[in-house]
């Protein structure tokens, strides 16, 4: 439905930039090739004010036609984001395992009641405790899916042991 919805609007900006290309260059063919600007002629201005005319159309016409390739771009990611290639991608998802992990890290310390890395222990809330308790699950989760699909790519992947034990004690 998102490839569609891009592939609509790059047909649109596609067919808008072409016909702003054919007017500037119907407009230009008016004017001789090489023929320079008449100083001090009674069309100087016109004719100033004409060139700059077919410049701005021009202009218009390549933004389109840059919008198009940023909507054909846009349905090249919606369609590779539907088969899901992004979790076949080893760099993705080692970014995203660290990324689980530095998250499930910085809930932990806040558990502990604290907000910086170095900062002093606090009281926390039932109510705070409950809330990192819960997002520690779903990012869990979300460890464990990317750590599953690298294992389909390398069946020989592990965790390393420092982050292995982050977050155990809360999950089990």
């Amino acid at each position: 439905m998102r490839a569609e919805r891009a592939e609509i609007r790059a047909q649109k900006a596609k067919k808008r930039s072409d016909s702003l290309y054919n007017t500037a260059s119907d407009m230009a063919s008016v004017i001789p090739m090489g023929q320079p600007i008449l100083i001090g002629h009674h069309s100087e201005k016109r004719d100033r004010n004409y060139r700059e005319r077919i410049h701005n159309t021009m202009g218009k016409s390549i933004r389109e036609q840059q919008k198009a390739d940023y909507y054909k771009e846009k349905v090249e990611i919606a369609e590779r984001t539907a088969k899901g290639t992004k979790y076949k991608n080893p760099r993705y998802l080692t970014n995203r395992i660290k990324e689980c992990l530095a998250a499930i890290r910085r809930l932990e310390r806040y558990l502990k009641g604290k907000i910086y890395m170095h900062s002093p222990e606090r009281p926390i809330s039932e109510k705070e405790r409950t809330l990192y308790t819960e997002h520690i699950v779903r990012v869990q989760d979300k460890l464990e899916f990317f750590v599953q699909c690298m294992k389909k790519i390398n069946p020989d992947y592990e965790l390393p042991k420092s982050s292995q034990k982050a977050g155990s004690k809360i999950r089990k």
